[in-house]
């Protein structure tokens, strides 16, 4: 007896969605680009433009990379800074080391991240700290920007940690309106503050980035905390000062008013026990 068996190939299910991506990086000249140059994603462009702009990488600086997965702008940031510079590149998700990097796996919010950046970092401050975060996408645009802020708030409390004086700080957002606050937090901060959209990011896409030059930490100077001690001293002996005799001034008041009420009520006993003289 003869089976015959109908074998029909099998075809990968590819949503709408999918299917669009796919041919968008195969007519991508940034995919095309990145494979040339050995670039492990095309984002690696977005940095390589600001800095041709900006000159945030300097040659023998050091880089901090927040997010770095999967190892673009490590890269870009390995060629720039060279030899005597000094990349430290963080994420939560495993990468492939990058040559001429340290990579560290974990939550750059950390205390414990954040004290193997720093062992590592030794005597040296950042010259940049960057991040190409974007949130896990839920499809709803205000959820996403609002998580993407989010991202950016963390970049930034972590870049404050280690950041040298005229540092700069990039970092990717989604546009959706509160980045607006950002950006002004980031003018307290530093000299410069821009938001660019690189020609490598898709025309399409709502993302944008933040490049701060010039950080200023907030630190007073010692002109400035002797300004303080001496006005705190004026305070003192002004308002304070004031406050202080107001409070002896009361304590005297009251002291002096039970004393009257004391007098007051010994007299009314002693004229309680004494004859009473009729009047006729």
């Amino acid at each position: 007896m003869t089976f015959l068996f109908s074998i029909r190939p099998v075809h990968a299910a590819y949503s709408t969605s999918s299917k669009g991506w796919m041919m968008r990086q195969a007519k991508d000249p940034y995919v095309k680009a990145a494979k040339a140059n050995m670039y492990r994603a095309r984002s690696a462009f977005k940095l390589s433009q600001i800095d041709q702009k900006y000159r945030v990488i300097p040659h023998g600086g050091v880089v901090v990379d927040c997010g770095a997965a999967p190892g673009g702008w490590t890269q870009v940031a390995v060629a720039k800074a060279q030899k005597k510079g000094l990349v430290v590149a963080v994420d939560l998700l495993p990468m492939d080391p990058v040559s001429g990097a340290h990579c560290i796996k974990g939550d750059f919010m950390s205390l414990k991240v954040q004290n193997k950046v720093k062992a590592l970092l030794g005597r040296r401050k950042a010259d940049l700290v960057c991040s190409d975060m974007a949130p896990s996408f839920m499809g709803n645009h205000m959820a996403d920007h609002a998580r993407s802020m989010e991202l950016c708030e963390s970049a930034l409390t972590f870049a404050q940690t280690v950041l040298a004086t005229n540092g700069c700080f990039v970092a990717k957002f989604l546009m959706g309106g509160t980045e607006v606050e950002f950006r002004r937090k980031l003018q307290t901060m530093f000299l410069k503050v821009k938001q660019e959209k690189p020609d490598a990011s898709r025309k399409q896409s709502t993302e944008g980035f933040f490049v701060a030059l010039g950080y200023r930490p907030i630190k007073q100077s010692k002109e400035e905390d002797e300004e303080d001690e001496e006005e705190s001293g004026l305070r003192l002996e002004s308002g304070l000062g004031l406050g202080l005799e107001v409070k002896v001034e009361t304590e005297i008041e009251v002291k002096e008013n039970e004393q009257k009420d004391q007098k007051d009520s010994e007299e009314a006993e002693f004229n309680s026990i004494q004859p009473k003289k009729h009047i006729l």
